[in-house]
C-alpha cells in the first residue's frame, strides 16, 4: 500500500530555458512546446531571421537529458510583448528626434514566437524528446 505521506514533487513540463549560437550572436529563450521535428521558442532578439542555422542547448524537465543540436529558423511570428498596460506602449508624441535605435528600450516590448527545425537530429536524442512528448501525452 502507497504510503500517503510521500510528496510527489510536480515540475512544469514548459516553458523549457534554451541558449541558441550563431556565428556572431547568442541568444537566450524559452522552448513552448517541442516534437522530434523541431519547437516553437520565445525571443526577445530583434535580428532573428528565417533561414539562418544555429546550435541550440537545453536541457529536458524531468528526463534530465541535456540536448545539443544544430535547428534552423523556418518561421518568425513577431508581436508585442505584453507590457504594464497589456499591450504596445504608447504613441509617443510627435517631435523632432530620430527614431529609438533597435537594440533600445523601444525594441524590448517586442517578443518573437520562432519555429525551429532540427537539422539532424541524433538517434540518442530522439529518442530522448520522444519519451519526453510521450510522458507529457500520458499525463493528459
Amino acid at each position: 500500500m502507497p504510503d500517503s505521506n510521500v510528496r510527489i514533487k510536480k515540475v512544469n513540463a514548459y516553458p523549457i530555458p534554451i541558449t541558441m549560437k550563431s556565428a556572431t550572436e547568442t541568444h537566450t529563450g524559452k522552448i513552448v512546446k517541442i516534437t522530434d521535428v523541431g519547437f516553437l521558442a520565445e525571443f526577445h532578439a530583434p535580428t532573428l531571421k528565417p533561414g539562418e542555422k544555429f546550435e541550440c542547448a537545453f536541457e529536458l524537465p524531468v528526463l534530465h537529458a541535456a540536448i545539443s543540436e544544430y535547428v534552423v529558423l523556418v518561421k518568425l511570428y513577431t508581436q508585442w510583448a505584453p507590457g504594464t498596460h497589456g499591450g504596445p506602449p504608447a504613441a509617443a508624441p510627435v517631435t523632432k528626434e530620430p527614431p529609438a535605435p533597435a537594440g533600445s528600450q523601444a525594441s524590448s516590448h517586442v517578443l518573437h514566437l520562432c519555429e525551429l527545425h532540427f537539422l539532424s537530429l541524433s538517434i540518442t536524442n530522439r529518442a530522448q524528446i520522444v519519451a519526453f512528448v510521450n510522458q507529457l501525452a500520458k499525463k493528459r
